[in-house]
């Protein structure tokens, strides 16, 4: 399809953004017989205008496009902060072409015509890429929620657990019992579902991206 409605795929998607017809349905029809969902558009307006599908996907962008060209594109998904790999497709072989689509991101720089198991292959770690980003973004989510649970008492006695320090040295810093101290740790690793320091460290370390508070 050309124009296409925001989707929730339930496999990887590969969205293709190509003005020549018949590339793009052959690009269409060689990634749906691998097994993976497409959606295709004729040009960067109309894909821009699209919801990009929250499940693992990859894009395979034409270079040259009517109207905005593949570049413009890319730049535009940068400022959004939502670019998925991309799979920048050209006929110019030129050492600054391939530059410029790599300073913007793209994951690989693709010659027409393209040999179709190499581009399936491209695709494939494009798409392993995307999900991995995706999970971490799973585990992200779910790590906030359960950080949303604890107290705010229970959020400082945490942030010095993750620098590492122990009960008395927290009790100490925060002004209040060891046994308190031991109290809330007990509750912290409850609500957090995890039973060691270690594993609560790295939580924190993955939803705050620090090592101490």
């Amino acid at each position: 399809m050309n124009a296409a409605a925001p989707i929730e795929p339930t496999a990887s998607t590969v969205i293709i953004v190509e003005d020549e017809d018949a590339v793009r349905e052959a690009l269409a029809t060689l990634t749906q017989a691998a097994g993976y969902q497409s959606v295709s558009f004729a040009n960067g307006e109309d894909f821009l205008a699209w919801t990009l599908p929250t499940q693992p996907c990859c894009l395979l962008l034409d270079q040259h496009l009517g109207g905005q060209s593949g570049l413009d594109v890319l730049q535009e998904l940068n400022r959004r902060d939502n670019t998925p790999p991309v799979l920048f497709l050209t006929g110019d072989d030129s050492v600054p072409c391939a530059v410029s689509s790599m300073k913007l991101g793209a994951m690989d720089y693709l010659l027409k015509p393209f040999d179709p198991g190499v581009l399936l292959e491209h695709v494939a770690r494009a798409l392993q890429v995307s999900l991995h980003a995706h999970e971490q973004r799973q585990l992200a989510a779910h790590d906030r929620a359960l950080l949303n649970s604890i107290t705010r008492r229970e959020y400082e006695v945490l942030a010095l657990l993750a620098a590492g320090q122990h009960n008395k040295g927290i009790a100490r810093q925060l002004g209040i019992s060891t046994r308190t101290v031991e109290s809330h740790r007990l509750h912290i690793m409850q609500k957090l579902d995890v039973t060691t320091v270690a594993e609560l460290t790295r939580l924190w370390m993955r939803t705050t991206g620090d090592d101490a508070p």
